[in-house]
């Protein structure tokens, strides 16, 4: 059995067990693979993470100039469809012998297959994924995943310094009409056991993810979920049916990715594509900065204004903003409005929510450690 990487890392003395841990939780909640991860984190460089998969599958590493710069007629050889289904690009030719990226190397079920269509013997070879998915973008047009554009950034740039440490974020007040935030929650009232959560033979018995109508589902669905789509996903689906605008957001780096908004339960799909900057003043960047709720009306700024563009256009009454809290800091936002008496007494439910999701993904955590290490 290969090692896995994680496991392989570590005995080499490249991470440290906190560094792996950190990535682990990132993977869980932002996707992508281990070394994407790590680059990102600016723990570990492309070359660092491409060795270490050489190593891993006992293939050759190849480097990024190489995979950025191919001849017309060899990425010719193979399909575009194929190519997107399996995440493999075709580098050179050497007689009759192909130089295959690819991203998994041990599925020799495919390299037999593409050893039939093409005549060829097949010469597997690794790089880190972000590569790869650089190098689909430029020669197939095969668009990358929101999740690795701000990765890919990394690429052209060194491992930066580690920053001091943050002091304490403290209040940071709107620029105009004030809203409610508070810290402080009451944490005797909002502890409650997993397995309160766990320990039901319903579990077993819950279909693929459909309409989640009442709390208690959505806690069932939250301790089964498979992997983060599952969590936000069973967020969503409750949210749309308790409140007529809602959406999620993830944070990762200076921006707020979309995840899903809906309007009177009829999603909009052009949200996941929304990005925005947390560099403006906005009700977003205050939640980030304050790791705390908003509860009241939404000021004037223009990144506020944009925000509501791509949820309808509407201005509410009230907004009650809540974070989602891991590693110490804020990785994701619900958002709904409607009236502000309302919104209050639903503040205690939206916490809970958030916990039980952070729980959730700790789940994910530990179950990713095991087939990591």
């Amino acid at each position: 059995m290969a090692t896995r990487l994680g496991d392989l890392l570590l005995k080499q003395g490249l991470i440290t067990s906190a560094q792996l841990d950190e990535a682990l939780k990132y993977q869980v909640i932002f996707g992508g693979k281990l070394g994407t991860n790590l680059i990102e984190m600016g723990i570990l460089e492309e070359e660092e993470v491409a060795g270490a998969l050489s190593r891993q599958f006992c293939v050759p590493t190849i480097s990024g100039e190489e995979i950025m710069n191919v001849e017309p007629q060899v990425l010719a050889l193979l399909p575009r469809d194929l190519i997107e289904q399996h995440g493999v690009l075709p580098l050179k030719v050497e007689g009759r012998r192909l130089t295959l990226l690819m991203a998994d190397p041990s599925n020799f079920n495919l390299i037999d297959d593409l050893a039939f269509r093409t005549g060829m013997i097949i010469k597997p070879v690794v790089a880190a994924e972000v590569r790869l998915v650089l190098a689909l973008e430029k020669h197939y047009n095969i668009s990358r995943d929101r999740r690795y554009i701000h990765v890919t950034k990394k690429l052209a740039t060194k491992r930066p310094a580690p920053p001091p440490p943050a002091p304490a974020p403290e209040s940071v007040p709107l620029p105009t009409a004030p809203l409610a935030a508070e810290s402080q929650r009451p944490r005797d009232a909002l502890e409650f056991s997993l397995a309160d959560l766990a320990a039901t033979e319903e579990l077993a018995e819950i279909d693929p993810l459909e309409e989640i109508l009442d709390s208690e589902t959505l806690a069932l669905y939250l301790a089964d979920a498979r992997d983060r789509d599952d969590v936000l996903d069973s967020i969503a689906s409750y949210l749309s049916h308790e409140y007529a605008r809602v959406a999620l957001f993830l944070v990762r780096g200076n921006a707020a990715h979309g995840w899903k908004a809906s309007i009177d339960g009829q999603e909009l799909p052009e949200f996941k594509q929304a990005q925005f900057p947390l560099d403006e003043p906005s009700i977003l960047k205050t939640v980030v900065e304050t790791s705390s709720f908003l509860l009241g009306p939404i000021p004037r700024t223009p990144f506020n204004s944009m925000f509501l563009q791509e949820i309808g256009g509407r201005v509410p009454q009230t907004a009650l903003l809540v974070p989602l809290l891991m590693m110490g800091r804020v990785v994701g936002i619900i958002y709904v409005d409607g009236q502000g008496d309302e919104l209050a007494e639903k503040l205690f439910e939206l916490q809970k929510i958030t916990i039980k999701a952070a729980m959730a993904f700790e789940i994910l955590v530990l179950k990713n450690k095991i087939v990591s290490m």
